[in-house]
């Protein structure tokens, strides 16, 4: 993989014209540097370690053009996303958003996320407080409250529940906790609904199929469909128990 941007044909020429154009040009190297940080993000996600350097030079470039913010932080984000397997350079690049005062909630969303994979669940859940802070601010003149988006559910869901199967009881987990359960009270966020519950039918294999060995094939194909055995059971049926089997099944 090479780390060169893609080349770009040369502008047509045309008078010079004010500043106005300079920042289209600005907006429009950075587009392109976003569209260059999804192609790596997809380079990482299949393992290649030189995503990660890719996205850092394509930075380095966007800051020496002075454009590294045009676009508040979605360089930042993207380089994040991209380099999620090293926490080290996350931080970094998070802290350069900061820094700025250009962080969003994709910026923590990510951070969030980073922290938990390296399994840091303190500093998962202060990034999920920080995130979740502005949410429990009251509106002005009664305006109903944002409501949780899906994304940053996702992410509170994830983090808590982390801390909760690792058994982390600090003050961040509890902090982030508290923050949710307060938005739920709010009906800020509404609560995944429940997986439906099982349900059960009945597979009969007739006494040919069982003389003839296929059962095993028959059970196989049952599970390949999604159904789970719970119970089996091998009779033979009297006259009187056929007759009301099929009884009930023909009026059913």
């Amino acid at each position: 993989a090479s780390c060169s941007p893609p080349r770009t044909p040369p502008p047509l020429a045309s008078a010079p014209r004010p500043e106005a154009d300079s920042t289209a040009s600005e907006r429009r190297r950075v587009v392109a540097a976003l569209k260059r940080f999804d192609q790596l993000e997809a380079m990482s996600s299949r393992g290649d370690p030189e995503g990660c350097s890719c996205a850092l030079e394509e930075l380095r470039r966007l800051r020496e053009d002075g454009t590294a913010f045009a676009l508040g932080p979605n360089a930042h984000n993207r380089a994040m996303r991209v380099c999620a397997s090293s926490p080290g350079t996350v931080e970094t690049l998070f802290a350069e958003a900061a820094a700025a005062g250009v962080q969003d909630d994709a910026s923590l969303q990510v951070l969030a996320t980073c922290r938990l994979e390296a399994e840091d669940f303190a500093g998962a859940a202060a990034a999920l407080s920080e995130l979740l802070g502005p949410l429990l601010v009251q509106p002005a003149h009664g305006a109903a409250r944002r409501r949780v988006p899906a994304r940053t559910a996702k992410v509170a869901l994830s983090v808590l529940g982390a801390c909760r199967d690792a058994s982390v009881c600090g003050d961040e987990c509890r902090g982030a906790a508290r923050q949710w359960a307060a938005l739920g009270e709010g009906g800020q966020w509404a609560p995944p609904a429940p997986p439906p519950s099982p349900e059960r039918t009945l597979a009969l294999l007739k006494p040919d199929c069982v003389a003839s060995g296929a059962a095993g094939e028959v059970e196989a194909l049952i599970a390949e469909h999604g159904f789970e055995v719970v119970r089996r059971r091998r009779w033979r049926m009297g006259e009187g128990e056929a007759a009301a089997f099929l009884q009930a099944s023909c009026s059913s």
